[in-house]
């Protein structure tokens, strides 16, 4: 149960950093934010695929443990 806490946890923080990457992307698009260094938002923009990736590998891993929960509760 805990093991699926934390990667339900560990999903939400990668889905807040793509968030706060995108609003201050869109809000420089915009021309709302200011950004002193340009390279800094690049890096931000460019982690996005990688948290993806991650968030998909722990929602696969989170589904696996389901799995496993409901044939372990099957044959009680």
């Amino acid at each position: 149960m805990n093991k699926k806490i934390i990667k339900e946890m560990q999903i939400m923080t990668y889905l807040e950093s793509i968030k706060e990457s995108t609003n201050v992307a869109y809000g420089y698009i915009k021309g709302k934010y200011r950004v002193n260094d340009i390279g800094e938002l690049i890096t931000a923009l460019s982690c996005i695929p990688d948290d993806i990736n991650e968030i998909k590998q722990l929602i696969f891993n989170l589904i696996k443990e389901y799995e496993k929960e409901i044939m372990e509760n099957e044959y009680e």
